[in-house]
């Protein structure tokens, strides 16, 4: 079975080699219970591991059923372990993370054996060595003699020919080994057993052999009694395939949860790497997904959050295209009255009773999202608005007028009244900041009049022999006109001499969508008194006549509005199929700045990358000790015939898994924060399909380049000198 022809084994210590094995000639079968014996330094281990296939020899040869060993790859001495040797320590080497049943079952797991059928047999082998109702039970938990009973059942489970023992009984006391011996012989029929010890007479009762070494040197080899022969043939099983990746995954998940400290601490890196790898990432999207750079439109208010559409006909859009445009996805609303959006108004002000203002430009409230409150509450009327200034305190009232006509501190413009409803964060613009107004105001009539008068800048009066132009900041308002009537100013009335109060007067302009030419006929109220005038207004009405003179306009131009520049983006794409013209003012470019975009994205790339690797780094060294933990077990799991490529697999596994739950947890995380708590910038909006892909192949390589270095490592050093290091 198993035979030994001039064999040597060498060491080599402080420059100096020592031979452990000296021409070592034996041989041994099937059915033999043997007991190696010497003093320390004898060469009885290593004999006993060279026999295993735990450590190499240098001269001679081994024979495994007539077959040279000598030409083995460390692949093959994986295999003849796996397939042939049970082993028993001194001590133990059992995973104390584990129960008694895990223990004895992942040698039939390495052994490739069906599930129900080794649960059949690890159960029989449990009650076989005494200790039933103990298979949950941790084996740190278990005396001496106990953990020898787990490591002689884990022996017999690999149903392996050959049974090595090294010192079985040695840190036993002589009663409990005793029984482990009796228990020993009783298991280990039909098998080769080859025991060693330093006390030749505990153990010779049950030895049907007894060798002695002494220096290397056999010097006894006697035979003692016979048991009954039960030859079993014994091959060396070469290129037997690894485990099955269940398999893989069952041990990993196994060394996850029976290590809960190591595991948290393992989950907890984990989690922060995750964690800080999303947010860069997701920050790096966030700036890369910006469309456009300076702007160059004609536009007053050039804002991220406005995409201008018209339709491909020229067609005014109906109340059902309003409604279909404000359904799509990212338009958060829509303006049909896009002149509204290129609106400035002026904030009326009191600063030690003298009159200023200031101006701003007109945003909705649409664009807001909950991070940016900093206080207060989205308005929810039409006389709401947020602002950007801290000054403010929410629940003011403040006066904005949509002119900025006015003589001597006293506002000739209508002026309304709004209350602060909340206070904003300020964006980029941040001299430039605007007043943010509910969707109501947009849908004002007079508010869209005005609008409308502030874009039609010339507009003339007829009374019908004579014809004078208009600028729309000459006109005003006063709430006292009748509707439909108007107020001249004297000096403007020296062109209309002949027309008196109560006379008709036709206002007009040209409608820019259609060139239409757009007219009202007014009645004269009355003229201001020669030297009452306070201002170049030339023609005073109320809010009703305004809102008399554009009644007929239909929304040719509409501005969708969406959150920011990605979502513009976004939304630029879903618009490519429908029947319309599409701006979206903010994109507008030049070479220069598109040049200035690609250096700012690639310096955001490298910094990005230059992060992971610094974060590679730190997180090897944090948990540097807990992977050093894990030598012990694995080298168990080698000793007992678990190939190192697969621990390798069991090792990135681990990694994968811990990476990849902490990445769910952190996706979880951001959707609660861009939901319900939003204290960080809502990253996974600009995550699409390939972002997702991204991160994750991103961590699963950084869990195995992790793994592989950890694994180098672990398995720097043979079987047998890991284990004298561990011991």
């Amino acid at each position: 079975m198993l035979r030994l022809k001039n064999l040597s084994k060498y060491y080599h210590e402080n420059g100096n080699v020592v031979k452990a094995l000296d021409s070592i000639d034996l041989s041994f079968s099937s059915d033999e219970f043997v007991v190696i014996t010497g003093e320390s330094g004898s060469g009885k281990s290593t004999l006993l591991n060279v026999l295993s296939g735990l450590d190499t020899y240098e001269d001679g040869e081994m024979y495994l059923k007539d077959r040279e060993t000598s030409y083995y790859t460390r692949r093959d001495w994986e295999n003849y372990r796996k397939e042939n040797i049970g082993f028993i320590f001194q001590h133990y080497n059992l995973i104390d993370a584990y129960t008694v049943y895990q223990n004895i079952e992942v040698a039939t797991v390495i052994k490739g054996e069906e599930k129900n059928t080794a649960h059949e047999r690890v159960m029989r082998l449990i009650e076989q060595v005494g200790l039933k109702g103990k298979e949950k039970q941790k084996t740190s938990t278990l005396s001496g003699g106990e953990k020898q009973r787990v490591a002689i059942a884990r022996a017999l489970a690999k149903d392996a020919p050959m049974i090595i023992a090294d010192e079985p009984t040695g840190n036993l006391d002589k009663k409990t080994g005793e029984k482990i011996l009796d228990l020993l012989k009783s298991v280990s029929k039909g098998k080769l057993v080859l025991l060693v010890s330093h006390s030749y007479e505990s153990v010779k009762s049950y030895a049907t052999r007894h060798i002695r070494l002494a220096d290397g040197e056999v010097i006894l080899d006697k035979e003692l009694s016979t048991r009954d022969k039960d030859e079993t043939p014994v091959e060396a099983v070469k290129g037997t395939s690894s485990l099955h990746p269940f398999s893989l995954l069952k041990i990993a998940l196994r060394n996850i949860f029976s290590t809960p400290k190591r595991t948290l601490f393992t989950f907890t890196v984990s989690l922060f790497v995750v964690a800080l790898f999303a947010l860069i990432y997701g920050s790096y999207v966030q700036q890369t997904s910006a469309v456009g750079g300076f702007s160059f439109s004609n536009f007053r208010n050039i804002t991220e959050h406005r995409v201008i559409i018209t339709k491909d006909d020229h067609s005014p859009f109906s109340e059902t295209d309003i409604e279909h445009y404000r359904a799509i996805r990212d338009v958060r609303a829509v303006a049909p009255y896009d002149i509204m959006m290129d609106m400035r108004v002026f904030l009326i002000e009191d600063n030690q009773s003298r009159n200023f203002t200031r101006q701003f430009p007109v945003q909705h409230a649409s664009v807001l999202t909950p991070r940016l409150i900093r206080r207060g509450s989205m308005p929810t009327a039409l006389n709401q608005v947020v602002v950007t200034d801290e000054d403010y305190r929410v629940g003011d009232t403040i006066q904005i007028s949509f002119d900025n006509t006015r003589f001597i501190g006293e506002w000739v413009a209508t002026t309304h009244e709004f209350e602060i409803s909340g206070i904003a964060s300020a964006d980029a613009q941040r001299f430039n900041q605007p007043i943010y107004f509910h969707d109501d105001f947009f849908q004002d009539p007079f508010f869209q009049a005005y609008g409308f008068l502030r874009t039609h800048d010339q507009y003339t009066l007829d009374d019908g022999t004579n014809q004078s132009s208009l600028h729309y900041s000459m006109i005003g308002f006063d709430e006292d006109i009748p509707e439909g009537a108007i107020r001249l100013s004297s000096d403007f009335m020296m062109g209309f001499n002949s027309v008196e109060e109560g006379d008709s007067l036709t206002i007009g302009f040209q409608e820019g969508f259609t060139d239409e030419r757009i007219t009202k006929t007014l009645t004269l109220d009355s003229i201001t008194e020669p030297g009452n005038d306070r201002s170049m207004v030339a023609l005073w009405m109320n809010e009703a006549t305004l809102i008399s003179l554009f009644e007929t306009i239909e929304p040719y131009q509409m501005t969708l509005l969406v959150e920011d520049a990605f979502a513009a983006e976004q939304l630029l794409a879903r618009l490519e199929d429908e029947p319309i013209n599409t701006l979206y003012p903010a994109g507008q470019s030049d070479p220069i700045s598109n040049m200035l975009n690609i250096m700012g994205r690639l310096m955001l790339g490298f910094l990005s990358i230059f992060i992971l690797v610094i974060m590679y780094f730190v997180t090897y060294l944090a948990l540097k000790n807990i992977m050093q933990s894990k030598r012990k077990e694995y080298v168990i799991l080698r000793s007992i015939g678990l190939y190192k490529e697969d621990l390798n697999r069991i090792n990135i596994i681990e990694m994968a898994v811990m990476m990849f739950t902490a990445l769910i947890i952190v996706i979880g995380l951001l959707l609660v924060n861009a939901n319900y708590y939003p204290l960080l910038p809502d990253y996974l909006r600009y995550y699409g399909p390939s972002n997702y892909v991204f991160v994750f192949i991103a961590l699963m390589a950084m869990s195995v380049l992790l793994a592989l270095r950890f694994n180098r490592s672990i398995f720097s050093k043979s079987v047998i000198t890991a284990f004298k290091d561990q011991g």
